[in-house]
């Protein structure tokens, strides 16, 4: 049985001041009243719309194979009837634990009745005593089908423990795809997720502030990319993680939300929101600002990050379906650059061109595990000095039903990298490669104080230790590490004590870092304690070097 942490009386009281004085705020929020330089606000939400139950339906089940969240798209499946996707039967029995796992890897909720996947991590970089872990979670306080569960570490990550459930608009709506980091000040926690709608009819990007010093003090939910009549999907967050990198301490409280957005006229976009002031209001309203529409949603853009670089700089970088299908050939590497926090953005810059080839819905072989495509998603990191740092998976044969099912791959940007427009970038190298697939990567920069450079960590998932007869049925957690800047990579070094089994539908989507100048933080989901594929009950699990 879990048991919440006691918070000290004075701590609820200003936890209260806080929840009063933000909503207080938001409610005055200005919203802006043009953009420039290719941002393009987004038309007011319409909350009053009325759609028949088919007309709906028929929305729903168009987007559903679009979806970049595997969590709001195993639920919108159930809802639509789909009991199959690329002829793979997904409905699968309700059987959860094999029991507790020992303790070789930091467990940050290893409940054996519950399910948790999908986690991030942030690191506070002014105490690095404390450290945030945010997960699904379907076995949590607040009684949500599926919550957000914050936990929180107090020792560097040497121990975790399960503090609150992130506040859903609704409490009847689901949470999904967390994202948790710390301001560059650490000054505040920025929780950004999904709150769905129960029956996945919509859903809304949302962000949630905590004071750094007190993670589980959160603030209510406030919209940032609002739904309405459209479909907000794969949201993420990030910050100027080196606002003094170019010498002069001015980011500190900005802070970016970018999503894709299904729009009910069929086309799909990327959505992105800033705030100034730590969240208190955002710029661009509760609609948020296009940065790029695909009419007809051809091609598909999906995945996408934004970074703050140590100027002024932002960078928005997403997949790209090409011209010649979606998941079924190549693939871009699109970004979208400001030299001005996001005030106006450049035209398109391929970062990645027609790059062989997209992932498969599902692992190989034949489809035979976990959600698999988002691997494509690029992640992304301005370290110090400006430069951008790319990473991706793709799959290295047109066979989308062999074993060999992913590589990750990795650039960075070149030449006047601190002066946007970031229109140059290295050749594509191979991070995560072998006969087995290799995906999910986290790319972050670390500065040191030993010398100019900085360290370039990448972790990935990776199926090497799967026997010949079973390629890819489990799977560890790796990284390799740059100590000058990204030009060459060390060997891999296995992170995970146990290697996991995989999963026949879902594992999350992505794996998530952090780091501070001494430590470097990792979180999976991790499955070491399973024999079985169809067991879905999953666990979440940390390392620290």
């Amino acid at each position: 049985m879990k048991t919440k942490a006691l918070v000290p009386l004075l701590l609820f009281a200003l936890s209260a001041a806080l929840a009063f004085a933000l909503s207080t705020l938001v409610l005055k929020a200005p919203v802006a009243q043009a953009a420039s330089g290719g941002l393009q606000l987004r038309a007011a939400v319409d909350e009053t719309r009325v759609l028949s139950e088919s007309e709906r339906e028929e929305f729903l089940g168009r987007i559903l194979p679009k979806l970049g969240s595997g969590m709001v798209a195993s639920r919108l499946a159930k809802r639509l009837g789909a009991t199959s996707a690329m002829s793979k039967f997904l409905k699968v029995p309700e059987k959860k634990g094999d029991g507790y796992r020992a303790a070789l890897d930091q467990p940050v909720d290893s409940d054996p009745v519950g399910t948790q996947n999908e986690p991030t991590i942030a690191a506070s970089p002014i105490d690095e005593s404390i450290v945030v872990a945010v997960a699904h979670n379907d076995f949590n306080f607040s009684g949500y089908t599926n919550a957000c569960s914050i936990y929180a570490s107090f020792n560097g990550g040497v121990s975790y423990f399960y503090a609150d459930d992130l506040p859903l608009l609704d409490p009847t709506d689901f949470c999904s795809d967390p994202v948790v980091r710390f301001s560059p000040d650490g000054n505040t926690v920025y929780y950004n997720y999904l709150s769905v709608r129960a029956d996945t009819s919509s859903s809304d990007i949302v962000v949630a502030t905590a004071p750094g010093f007190a993670p589980d003090l959160v603030g209510p939910a406030t919209v940032v990319i609002a739904g309405g009549f459209d479909f907000p999907d794969k949201n993420w967050l990030e910050v100027h993680t080196f606002d003094s990198g170019d010498g002069v301490v001015d980011g500190g409280g900005y802070v970016y939300v970018s999503g894709t957005v299904f729009f009910a006229n069929g086309d799909c976009g990327i959505i992105v929101n800033r705030s100034a002031n730590y969240g208190l209001t955002w710029d661009y309203g509760a609609a948020g600002s296009v940065l790029f529409n695909s009419p007809g949603c051809s091609p598909v853009v999906q995945g996408s990050r934004p970074a703050g670089g140590p100027g002024q700089q932002v960078l928005v970088c997403y997949y790209h379906s090409e011209t010649d299908g979606f998941r079924l050939n190549r693939f871009d590497i699109k970004c979208l650059s400001s030299a001005d926090r996001l005030t106006s953005i450049s035209a398109p810059i391929t970062a990645a061109n027609n790059v062989p080839y997209e992932l498969s819905e599902w692992l190989g072989p034949t489809a035979n595990y976990h959600r698999w495509w988002g691997g494509m998603f690029p992640s992304i990191a301005i370290d110090h000095r400006g430069v951008a740092h790319v990473a991706f998976t793709v799959d290295p044969t047109l066979n989308q039903l062999d074993a060999e099912s992913g590589n990750v791959q990795y650039m960075r940007s070149t030449a006047s990298a601190t002066i946007p427009p970031y229109t140059t970038w290295t050749a594509r190298v191979g991070i995560g490669t072998g006969g087995r697939a290799q995906g999910y990567p986290t790319v972050v920069a670390q500065r040191s104080n030993t010398q100019v450079a900085p360290n370039i960590y990448i972790a990935y998932v990776d199926h090497y230790r799967s026997l010949a007869s079973a390629p890819n049925r489990v799977y560890d957690v790796r990284y390799r590490k740059s100590t000058n800047g990204g030009a060459t990579f060390g060997y891999p070094v296995r992170v995970t004590d146990v290697s996991s089994l995989s999963d026949w539908v879902f594992i999350g989507d992505y794996i998530d870092s952090a780091a501070t100048m001494r430590r470097y933080h990792l979180v999976w989901t991790d499955r070491a304690d399973k024999l079985d594929i169809f067991d879905p009950e999953d666990d979440v699990f940390a390392d620290r070097f």
